[in-house]
């Protein structure tokens, strides 16, 4: 789950995401919830459907790394968020800072991954231009653009995994039209290339990646689905011995 983090005190911080049409428009779900008591009672933040979020959140995602943690809304606003101090929950000092201020400066991610020192996010531009983007500080953002026939397709979910020659990361694709595809891949030169694992056409096959383990695993799990006769098995990725 993209959008539910837990940060070292055990605060568990979780976003709403849903596709609601209410008859006129689509239903506001963009609230942020946090608990402070292994999830017994949940405290419900407004803040970002007050900074015009109109639909709901894609990711919430503490980072080890940076220790803060980053929120991620769609669809209108595309905008990412960073704990910046304060209270999350105080409308005076909610304690989020913007990333980006426009949509075009790569928001709104559907996914993210910590992993060899960086943070590293998918964009959501379904039908247009998606990239990988990148940061080692939290403050400066790297881009690199999805090539075809995959550039269509957002980045749904990315895993990381740890391989007896280093780290991995794995990514999933899994939109595409008539003229795209979609794809699974996994890097493991800290991102300079990436290896095609599988291609294919979400018209006929949905792949997920499974894994949402804290920390770096060992394995990584993932299904492959048939569209037609629903016939569904999961694979694991682990080294051999």
């Amino acid at each position: 789950n993209n959008a539910m983090t837990e940060t070292p005190d055990g605060t568990l911080i979780m976003g709403e995401y849903g596709n609601v049409w209410n008859g006129s428009g689509w239903k506001n779900l963009a609230h942020l919830y946090l608990s402070s008591d292994k999830g017994a009672t949940w405290d419900r933040s407004d803040f970002l459907i007050g900074q015009g979020a109109n639909k709901h959140v894609h990711v919430v995602k503490y980072s080890r790394l940076f220790n803060k943690v980053f929120v991620a809304d769609g669809d209108n606003k595309k905008k990412l968020w960073v704990s910046d101090g304060g209270d999350p929950f105080d409308p005076k000092n909610p304690g989020w800072k913007a990333v980006n201020r426009f949509h075009i400066q790569m928001g709104g991610h559907t996914s993210a991954v910590e992993s060899d020192g960086k943070v590293l996010f998918g964009t959501d531009y379904q039908g247009g231009t998606n990239f990988l983007v990148e940061t080692k500080d939290g403050k400066t953002f790297a881009s690199k653009v999805v090539p075809d026939p995959y550039r269509k397709s957002p980045i749904e979910n990315m895993v990381p995994r740890r391989a007896g020659h280093g780290s991995e990361t794995w990514a999933n694709l899994p939109f595409s039209t008539p003229t795209t595809k979609s794809l699974l891949m996994f890097t493991a030169d800290g991102r300079k290339t990436w290896t095609k694992v599988l291609e294919y056409n979400k018209a006929y096959h949905k792949v997920s990646l499974l894994s949402s383990a804290y920390g770096t695993p060992d394995a990584v799990y993932f299904s492959i689905a048939d569209s037609e006769n629903r016939n569904r098995a999961v694979y694991k990725i682990t080294d051999l011995g």
